[in-house]
């Protein structure tokens, strides 16, 4: 499995250029479309409890496959009170972080989430890329996250749409990039932080927060939740947490 599932969460960051121009997010997929496959591709271990602003949660460890060499990348350390304490960007309510599970993803770090999702894809890649995907039981949930590592053409393409400088620097190296999308939503938090949502046809709103240097050597991540109007309230926790909390 290893790069398959960076590669196809690349495919939602970018449409294939040749075919358009103007950035078009897309609803993300497993690569492995067999459940009970994609839990042996990434077994659970409970790991205790994470504190998560003066709250403790419950925690996972999830594994990921060696990108080179045979056998597991494993993060699974029981949790202790000096341990486990995930960083928080914003201030969270009580009542929506009793409703959430910490997940530490072994390669990734810690990520929030509905307790009751379980399916889930994640991978590292020999270059330092990183890919996520975690949706509810009913797939119309998810939360995404996608991490360039060490290739620059894939930072600054997957950049473009949201960061001017990026775009600027994709076109000079000619790697054609996809222009931003006048749909989405964007609010520059800072220079190198840019949160956005968009909806896309009978979907549920996606919330998303993307973080790039201003510099053609730096990567790119990019964390993406889209829940139900009820959960609304989650995205905000989820992506001011754990690995996207700076």
């Amino acid at each position: 499995m290893q790069n398959k599932i960076i590669l196809a969460l690349l495919g939602v960051l970018m449409v294939t250029q040749v075919q358009a121009k103007t950035y078009q997010p897309q609803v993300p997929t497993f690569n492995e479309t067999n459940g009970n496959q994609r839990a042996k591709n990434n077994p659970w271990q409970n790991i205790g409890t994470a504190m998560v602003a003066g709250q403790r949660l419950p925690a996972y460890a999830v594994s990921v496959s060696d990108p080179i060499e045979e056998g597991w990348i494993s993060e699974d350390d029981a949790c202790h009170p000096k341990a486990c304490v995930l960083p928080v960007s914003a201030n969270v309510r009580t009542e929506q972080l009793y409703r959430l599970m910490a997940v530490r993803v072994a390669g990734m770090g810690w990520i929030l989430a509905p307790k009751t999702w379980r399916n889930i894809e994640a991978d590292v890649g020999v270059n330092g890329s990183q890919a996520l995907l975690m949706k509810s039981a009913d797939g119309r949930e998810y939360v995404s996250y996608y991490h360039s590592g060490a290739c620059v053409g894939c930072a600054l393409t997957a950049a473009a749409p949201f960061f001017p400088q990026a775009f600027k620097l994709a076109q000079a190296d000619d790697y054609e990039p996809n222009r931003p999308n006048p749909s989405i939503q964007l609010v520059r938090a800072q220079n190198n932080k840019v949160l956005f949502s968009y909806t896309l046809p009978n979907q549920y709103t996606t919330h998303g927060v993307a973080f790039w240097q201003n510099a053609d050597d730096e990567p790119y991540q990019d964390m993406r939740v889209t829940v139900s109007q009820d959960n609304t309230a989650l995205a905000g926790v989820i992506l001011n947490a754990g690995m996207m909390a700076f």
